[in-house]
């Protein structure tokens, strides 16, 4: 197209005034940002439209869906995408990373990984699995898609090209309080039980024909969702193998919070199944 830019940024968000406005200032330097706000009740909207006339809204059903409905429906001029969530922040040097990467356009890739810096509460958490964390974050227009799943889907080429790896990191800004830790783990916990209750053959694993990461991590969660008492042996592989006791107080924080959200969606899968049993017990 005639009116093809380089890079199109992508930013989904709901009710993130908090966070926006750092995050597109991180992100001044694309050639176009496209923001896909699930209709916020605070000034998420106002302060997106100080630096891009392409806000639009979406009803939000889960974060796989509205991003694939951006990615098919929404006019992205740039002949990259790069997806960035609200609470994220794309540092300088990853910046002129990426953009050098897209000027030299390679045939030979279709996309790459982009490692995250996760910080949980002010501290970032080195160890306990959660860095390095690569996520699939820049790939052509039109050639990626997301997994079907109701949370913490990845994302997987389409089209023709390997994947990259980037050098530097991006910053990601999780949670600020517990409460807002809490309040976030109970809902995700819920999707994550409905995502397992689904018949393996219903399961979308698509990423792991993206490269030997995607393909290790759907091997992981495989694997873990045989594993008994899951929130035990999260935790003790996330302070003791993945060595979270060395990142301090907020590493055991983090370690058990995230034992804490596994508990919480072991038993919302267990009640959605009574509910099931319930239901053929009286239809018989």
């Amino acid at each position: 197209m005639s009116d093809s830019v380089a890079i199109t940024a992508l930013v989904p968000c709901f009710n993130e005034e908090h966070n926006i406005r750092a995050c597109l200032e991180h992100l001044t330097w694309a050639d176009q940002i496209v923001v896909v706000d699930s209709f916020s009740t605070d000034r998420t909207v106002e302060i997106a439209r100080e630096f891009s006339d392409e806000v639009v809204q979406h009803e939000y059903v889960n974060s796989a869906t509205q991003k694939n409905w951006a990615l098919s429906t929404l006019p992205l001029r740039g002949r990259w995408t790069l997806v960035v969530d609200s609470d994220e922040r794309i540092v300088p040097e990853l910046a002129e990373e990426i953009r050098q990467v897209v000027t030299e356009d390679s045939p030979e890739y279709g996309g790459y990984f982009v490692n995250r810096r996760n910080y949980f509460f002010g501290h970032w958490i080195k160890r306990a699995g959660m860095y390095p964390s690569w996520n699939l974050r820049l790939f052509r227009t039109g050639q990626a898609r997301y997994e079907t799943k109701e949370v913490d889907a990845d994302v997987y080429l389409t089209g023709p090209g390997k994947v990259g790896y980037l050098k530097h990191d991006m910053l990601h800004y999780s949670f600020d309080s517990i409460q807002e830790c809490v309040h976030k783990f109970n809902r995700y916990a819920g999707w994550d039980a409905k995502e397992r209750a689904k018949p393996r053959s219903q399961v979308d694993d698509q990423a792991v024909t993206t490269g030997a990461t995607g393909e290790a991590r759907t091997w992981a969660r495989r694997l873990f969702e045989r594993l008994p008492a899951k929130p035990l042996a999260l935790f003790l592989y996330m302070y003791l193998i993945q060595r979270g006791f060395l990142d301090g107080r907020a590493g055991l924080v983090t370690c058990g919070l995230w034992a804490f959200r596994e508990f919480i969606t072991e038993a919302k899968l267990w009640e959605l199944r009574e509910a099931e049993r319930r239901t053929r017990g009286e239809s018989l």
